[in-house]
């Protein structure tokens, strides 16, 4: 298997992912995937992130390296704590 450098959005094989970039205050509103294809993982690339919107989670602080696996249809929304803070999302199609 060949090596693939992959950035911004992509497909490979089964899998699809997009890396998210987010300013102080920016992030991604509360919301959820009911489409069927709302199994992913969140992984935090830079900066660091507060959770909303998930009772579970609500308050918590993720760091680079964190991960959080996503069921379908589970809310959930982030707020970048920092400049150029970015996570990458992958969804297995």
């Amino acid at each position: 298997m060949a090596l693939r450098y992959l950035t911004g959005v992509w497909m490979t094989g089964t899998l699809r992912g997009k890396v998210h970039k987010f300013d102080l205050d920016e992030g991604l509103p509360v919301h959820s995937h009911a489409d069927g294809r709302g199994m992913h993982i969140t992984v935090v690339l830079s900066g660091s992130f507060l959770c909303v919107g998930n009772p579970e989670i609500e308050g918590e602080i993720m760091k680079v390296g964190d991960v959080l696996d996503w069921t379908a249809s589970e809310p959930h929304g982030f707020r970048a704590l920092e400049a150029n803070s970015s996570f990458l999302q992958i969804a297995k199609q």
